[in-house]
């Protein structure tokens, strides 16, 4: 972050040249080719149509071995955000290997068990 001060010292020291910025240290942000960057939604889709979920850690492994395209999690989420795609937890369920006859005796069961128009009743101490 560039403060006003530094800056102005900058100016007084270099002049106009001395004021961008020096070089960041690290490494630069990875840039995905067209190619690379398109290759992941491609498969998301047909998972999508499949019913096959992906975590962005399985995604990144994916990019490795199949592209050679070394990227890390965090980064790879934040590409997948500013291309559109949004997510949410799954659910773990088992309920589509219910058997039916048994999930409707269970709800009749629990329909028995309903008290419609049950009311308390005060007792009065008098």
């Amino acid at each position: 972050m560039v403060t006003a001060r530094a800056a102005a010292h900058r100016l007084h020291a270099g002049g106009v040249k001395a004021l961008p910025d020096a070089p960041r240290p690290g490494h630069p942000a990875r840039v995905l080719g067209d190619d690379d960057r398109a290759a992941p939604a491609r498969l998301l889709d047909v998972s999508a149509a499949e019913g096959i979920t992906w975590t962005v850690p399985a995604l990144r492994d994916w990019l490795r071995e199949q592209r050679g395209v070394e990227i890390s999690a965090d980064w790879l989420w934040e590409l997948l955000r500013r291309d559109g795609f949004r997510w949410k937890r799954t659910r773990v369920t088992v309920r589509h290997q219910a058997d039916p006859v048994l999930r409707q005796a269970a709800r009749a069961r629990l329909e028995d068990l309903r008290t419609y128009g049950w009311r308390r009743t005060r007792v009065s101490a008098t």
